[in-house]
């Protein structure tokens, strides 16, 4: 199962990297929700991570892209302390800084809700 992690933070792709190949995931990645929008047209994937330092500035915006990606795929966001305004826009919200465990877990909860 293909999951998109949408991210420009170089240390938080490389922990997710390995945390979700580990359970048995193929990770893509972007740098930003705009070119992922553009560049994902070959494969669907199972899920989006998105993490909301990539989003662009005007809330409109973000939001035509979250739901494009949300009516193929469920959207998971990291979002940072105080970001309001996108969390009804995916089907779960974690924090940003505190995000690894409860991330994974469900990831591996919904994968199996699915077949994976």
């Amino acid at each position: 199962m293909h999951i998109l992690v949408i991210s420009a933070d170089e240390v938080l792709v490389r922990d997710l990297r390995s945390r979700l190949e580990g359970a048995g995931f193929t990770v893509l990645f972007s740098s930003s929700l705009e070119r992922s929008f553009l560049e994902v047209n070959s494969v669907v994937p199972f899920l989006v991570v998105v993490d909301d330092e990539a989003t662009p500035d005007e809330l409109w915006q973000a939001k035509k892209f979250l739901g494009w990606f949300r009516r193929r795929s469920p959207v998971f966001l990291l979002s940072t302390d105080g970001t309001e305004g996108l969390e009804e826009d995916c089907d779960r919200c974690f924090s940003r800084t505190d995000y690894q465990e409860a991330l994974i877990s469900s990831i591996q909860k919904w994968a199996g809700r699915n077949g994976g």
